[in-house]
């Protein structure tokens, strides 16, 4: 029978951070975890079950995992500062639209040839 020896994982406090957001501060990633999965090796792997931030859910060495992770979040955190300046945007296009329609009732109004 193999023997077993404790073993310490060290999460970096940024992954920590991640996997806090991702549970309190923004519930749409509410599924995102790191599975703790006991390798061939003897060894403790990192894995994705369910393909959120390694789409190939490899079992993985933690620097590895902590590397995708990163990379999974970066990206992620690009789209939400692309959706909200989207919102933005969107918002300043329909308070245009507003002020337009303004113009173009006041100028009916007047008789105004535009």
């Amino acid at each position: 029978m193999k023997k077993f020896k404790d073993i310490t994982i060290t999460v970096p406090a940024d992954i920590v951070e991640i996997l806090y957001k991702t549970q309190y501060v923004n519930d749409e990633y509410c599924e995102f975890d790191i599975s703790i999965v006991g390798g061939i090796d003897g060894k403790l792997k990192a894995r994705d079950l369910i393909g959120i931030w390694d789409k190939e859910v490899h079992d993985l060495e933690w620097e590895d995992a902590f590397t995708k992770i990163r990379k999974w979040w970066a990206d992620e955190a690009e789209e939400r500062a692309a959706l909200e300046e989207k919102r933005v945007i969107e918002q300043q296009i329909e308070a245009l639209q507003q002020q337009l329609k303004q113009k173009e009732t006041k100028a009916k109004k007047k008789g105004w040839l535009w």
